[in-house]
C-alpha cells in the first residue's frame, strides 16, 4: 500500500507490536521464569494479530493483507490457550505467585 493509504500506519503499527511481543517472549518468559509475561505477551500478540485483520478488511479494505495473517491467527489461538493455561498451573517465580489453580481443580492426570 502507498504511503498516507487508509489504515497503512494503524497496520503496521499493530504488525510491530506482534514482532515486539514474539521476539520478546523467551526473555519474558524464560529468563524471568515468568509464565505470566509469557501469557500477556503471547495475547497482546494475539490481540494485536486480529486487531490487524480488522484494519486489513475493514480500514484498507485489501483481503490479501487479511488473509496474510491467516497462519498466525490459529497459532496464536492456540498459543494463548496454552500460555493462560501454563500461566495458570504453574509458580512464576518473578511474581512469586501461583500456582493460580488449585490442583484439585486441574486435570486428574496433572493432579499430584
Amino acid at each position: 500500500m502507498p504511503e498516507g493509504a487508509a489504515g497503512r500506519k494503524e497496520f503496521l503499527g499493530l504488525q510491530a507490536l506482534v514482532w515486539v511481543s514474539f521476539t520478546g517472549f523467551n526473555a519474558l518468559y524464560f529468563g524471568l521464569r515468568s509464565p505470566i509475561n509469557g501469557a500477556i505477551s503471547t495475547n497482546i500478540g494475539f490481540a494485536a494479530t486480529v486487531a490487524s485483520m480488522y484494519v486489513a478488511l475493514f480500514r484498507m479494505r485489501d483481503t490479501r493483507v487479511a488473509l496474510s495473517q491467516s497462519t498466525i491467527l490459529p497459532w496464536l489461538m492456540l498459543a494463548a490457550a496454552t500460555a493462560n493455561t501454563v500461566a495458570a498451573w504453574n509458580r512464576d517465580e518473578y511474581y512469586d505467585v501461583g500456582p493460580l489453580i488449585a490442583a484439585a481443580t486441574r486435570p486428574f492426570y496433572l493432579s499430584r
